[in-house]
C-alpha cells in the first residue's frame, strides 16, 4: 500500500545563497508496503531551483495515488516512470519514485541499495562541507569546526558582496593553506563581471567554481571557463535537458554538477554520466538540502557514478533540526554508506510525520 507523509524540517540557522535565503525545507515522504516490507523515497523540490514545486507534485501524487498503487502492486516498473515521464515530467518525483522503486526492489533481495545499483564495491564517499553566505569570523569559526571533524574540502556561497566575500576566502587560505577551497556563485554573476572577479581569487588555488553566470546562457559559460584560470563547473545549467548536450559539445566547462533530485529518473543520470564519461568530464554529485532519504541516495549514486578525486555534496544533514530520521553517518569527511541493512534501512520515523491523505 502507497502511503505519503509531509514533513517540514528547520534549519539550525538559516542557509543564505545568492539566490535566496532557507529557512527550513519541505518535502513528501513516499512509503510503500507489501509483504512486510517497506520502500522509502522522497520529493522535495528546491525553492528556486527546481523547475517543479512542492504544490505541484503533492497533486500529481494524490490524484494518482491508485495508478501509481496498482503499477507497483504489479511490478510495472518501467510502465510506471514512463507514464509519469510523458504526463508529469517533473524531475522530485521521478527521482522520488525511482528511490522507492529501487529501495522496494533491494529490500526484496535483501542486499543494501548500492549493491543493487553497483554490485559490491566502495561503503564510503568523501564529501565536502558547505558555508553559507556570513562573516569572516562567523566563516572561520565555522571552518575551524568542520576540519576538526575531518573535512578536507570546503565549498563557500558566494555572490551577493564579493569584497566581503573575498575577505573570508582569503582569510580561509591564510589560515587553512591545506584544504580545498570551491566555491558557487549560483548564477550570480554577468560574464565579464565573472572573469573579472575570478582573476581576483587566482592566487587562492580554487578548486572549482559553480555556475558563474546564468543557466540558459552556455555561451556565456564557455566564455567564462575559456577566460579564467579557475574550472568552471555546470550545476543550475543541467536542469535543461537541452543545455546537457551542447555543454559536452562545446567543452562549456571543466566538469559538471549532477543534482539527483533536480535531475529525475536514474536513467536519465546514468547516460549523462555516460555522456561526461565520453567527453571526459569529472561529474561530482551534491544534494538540494534534501531529507535524509535524498541524502543517502545522493550519497549511493556518488559512490558508484562520481569522481573519486573530487568530494561529493553530501554532507548538509547537519544543517537541520531532523528528529524524525536516523541512520545518518559521516566520519572524517567521508560519508558511510549503509551495508547492515536490506536497501536504504528504516530512516524515518514516521510517528513524528503527518500523514497526507
Amino acid at each position: 500500500m502507497l502511503s505519503y507523509y509531509s514533513y517540514i524540517t528547520p534549519l539550525k540557522k538559516p542557509f543564505k545563497t545568492s539566490m535566496g535565503n532557507f529557512a527550513s525545507r519541505e518535502g513528501i515522504i513516499i512509503t510503500y508496503e507489501k509483504d512486510g516490507l517497506r520502500a522509502y523515497g522522497e520529493v522535495a523540490p528546491l525553492p528556486g531551483f527546481s523547475i517543479d514545486n512542492l504544490i505541484e507534485v503533492k497533486s500529481v501524487l494524490l490524484s494518482n495515488r491508485n495508478l501509481i498503487n496498482d503499477f507497483i502492486d504489479s511490478e510495472n516498473y518501467d510502465e510506471l516512470l514512463n507514464e509519469l515521464s510523458n504526463s508529469h515530467p517533473y524531475p522530485s518525483l521521478l527521482f522520488g519514485i525511482d528511490t522507492l522503486i529501487h529501495d522496494l526492489k533491494a529490500k526484496q533481495q535483501k542486499i543494501p541499495f548500492q549493491e543493487l545499483l553497483f554490485g559490491k564495491g566502495t561503503n564510503q564517499v568523501l564529501c565536502n562541507t558547505t558555508i553559507g553566505m556570513q562573516t569572516t569570523e562567523e566563516a572561520l569559526n565555522q571552518a575551524e569546526l568542520k576540519i576538526k571533524e575531518g573535512f578536507r574540502t570546503i565549498k563557500v556561497k558566494v555572490g551577493k558582496d564579493f569584497q566581503k566575500e573575498k575577505e573570508v576566502l582569503y582569510s580561509l587560505r591564510d589560515h587553512y593553506p591545506d584544504i580545498k577551497l570551491r566555491i558557487d556563485a549560483n548564477q550570480a554573476w554577468e560574464k565579464g563581471e565573472a572573469v573579472t572577479l575570478l582573476n581576483q581569487l587566482s592566487s587562492l588555488n580554487i578548486e572549482y567554481c559553480e555556475q558563474p553566470v546564468s543557466a540558459e546562457n552556455i555561451s556565456d559559460l564557455k566564455w567564462v571557463s575559456d577566460r579564467t584560470e579557475i574550472p568552471i563547473a555546470a550545476d543550475e545549467s543541467l536542469a535543461n535537458k537541452d543545455n546537457i548536450i551542447k555543454i559536452f559539445e562545446n567543452k562549456s566547462c571543466d566538469l559538471i554538477v549532477i543534482k539527483p533530485a533536480l535531475f529525475g529518473s536514474f536513467e536519465e543520470i546514468n547516460v549523462t554520466k555516460q555522456l561526461a564519461n565520453s567527453h571526459n568530464m569529472v561529474v561530482v554529485f551534491t544534494t538540494t538540502l534534501d531529507g535524509v532519504i535524498g541524502r543517502k541516495v545522493t550519497s549511493v549514486l556518488a559512490s558508484g557514478l562520481g569522481s573519486t578525486n573530487f568530494a561529493h555534496g553530501l554532507g548538509t544533514g547537519s544543517f537541520f533540526y531532523e528528529s524524525y530520521s536516523s541512520s545518518e553517518h559521516i566520519e572524517n569527511g567521508r560519508y558511510l554508506l549503509n551495508e547492515c541493512e536490506p536497501g536504504l534501512g528504516h530512516p524515518i520515523d514516521l510517528v513524528q510525520l503527518k500523514e497526507v491523505c
